[in-house]
């Protein structure tokens, strides 16, 4: 199996509501009070909270930047969206999730809603010599003259686990002779008719630990390893 040392990565979580949420059902001033209060201590202040309003139904947007413009929280009629980029360690992995419970927090999601999670990374193989055969085209469908380097759009099923994962690898173009690798998955809240008691319509620490599981045996299955970088 190949090894890769993770240099940066970065992840967006997606949560797509049912059906559209009109601006009238939202605390607009009470939400974003709570966030403040909730993210303040990373360094968000009152004056990058903007609320935008085009109309009063559907067209509307509550967003701010977090960690210096490095992440990003979006909110519309029709979706949450959180953004990170440029992390580079396991403790930029904490901050992450640790943020992410922060911004769902005040949200009493419907259920229907599904959460889409896609974190990328980019990695430098352990030994450089890896990076050749790890791409070669031998031994694929892709074998023409003009074909340097392979890479692949994965979809695997995973037991223990109801969606399906995808896994992209490329090669990066950030680090000479690196990889860049993306995993995607979704985890789906059940509608209400089929919801189980007591169960969650959020994210919690314990998806989030569960995904990067998901995450990290699915590269596994790409006979690849990824490891945080000494």
């Amino acid at each position: 199996m190949y090894k890769a040392r993770i240099r940066l990565f970065g992840a967006t979580i997606e949560t797509v509501f049912p059906k559209p949420i009109p601006v009238g059902r939202l605390d607009v001033d009470k939400l974003a009070e709570v966030l403040l209060g909730g993210l303040s201590p990373i360094g968000l202040t009152p004056d990058q909270v903007a609320f935008t309003k085009r109309n009063d139904l559907f067209d509307y947007e509550l967003r701010f930047p977090l960690f210096r413009g490095n992440a990003s929280f979006s909110l519309n009629s029709q979706r949450l969206r959180l953004d990170f980029m440029n992390a580079v360690g396991p403790a930029d992995s904490t901050a992450i999730v640790d943020t992410a419970l922060k911004c769902f927090q005040p949200f009493d999601l419907p259920f229907g809603t599904n959460h889409i999670i896609n974190v990328w990374r980019q990695a430098e193989f352990e030994s450089p010599s890896d990076f050749a055969p790890f791409f070669s085209p031998q031994g694929t469908q892709w074998q023409g003259p003009a074909i340097t380097h392979a890479g692949a759009i994965l979809h695997l099923r995973l037991p223990g686990w109801t969606e399906e994962v995808t896994v992209t690898i490329d090669k990066s173009v950030l680090i000479q002779a690196g990889v860049f690798v993306n995993t995607r998955t979704s985890v789906k809240i059940p509608e209400s008719g089929d919801a189980k008691p007591h169960q969650f319509k959020t994210v919690t620490a314990d998806t989030f630990g569960r995904v990067t599981e998901v995450f990290e045996r699915a590269v596994t299955e790409c006979n690849l390893e990824l490891v945080w970088a000494s």
